[in-house]
């Protein structure tokens, strides 16, 4: 068996609400993502294609606005055979022992970009943050419609600018506090006819 350890500040870990199925959940610093990762890629067979707007856009934020990166960026997802979390060393461990059960589900365009995001690294820290979503118990015939049905959840960046702007600028505005003027309202006319 193989086991990937990753520094996490905190983990969360739930069952599903059926089935044998756990969840884990977890943020990692981009910087310490181990590129062993990259090899268990097998269960899922979409290749990553660097020229990709999608791959484009990844890159993009990884550099040019890293400490943004875990808002805009759905994350990697990998299928494993336990998940544990090291409370005295801080790190989420992964075990994964077959690659035709156990890898990366979705994602594979944001480890790819991560790993070389880490080869241009220098010294100093980089804020990147990457969220993982570790789960176990899936059943082996299962594992192909996880990885189809991962990759067709939308982005949150999609969802986000799907929204029209006038919506948030309620929201904004329901928040303002009770010392905010009041707004006038139209006076009511009555007719009579």
């Amino acid at each position: 068996m193989h086991q990937l350890r990753f520094p996490a500040q905190q983990f969360r870990a739930m069952p599903a609400p059926s089935g044998r199925a756990r969840v884990g959940l977890f943020y990692c610093p981009a910087s310490a993502i181990p590129s062993e990762l990259m090899d268990w890629r097998d269960v899922n067979p979409r290749e990553v294609n660097p020229r990709s707007a999608t791959y484009k856009a990844i890159v993009s934020t990884l550099m040019e606005e890293p400490e943004r990166f875990h808002e805009r960026n759905r994350g990697i997802t990998v299928v494993a055979k336990d998940v544990t979390f090291d409370e005295k060393r801080q790190e989420v461990v992964i075990s994964l022992a077959d690659k035709t059960q156990h890898g990366v589900v979705d994602g594979s365009h944001t480890l790819h970009a991560i790993l070389e995001g880490q080869k241009l690294m220098s010294d100093e820290p980089w804020p990147a943050h990457v969220f993982i979503i570790a789960k176990t118990g899936i059943d082996p015939e299962q594992i192909a419609e996880v990885a189809a049905n991962s990759r067709t959840i939308p982005s949150l960046r999609t969802t986000v600018t799907a929204i029209p702007s006038r919506s948030l600028d309620v929201k904004r505005e329901s928040s303002v506090s009770s010392h905010a003027r009041p707004r006038s309202r139209p006076e009511r006319t009555h007719s009579r006819s």
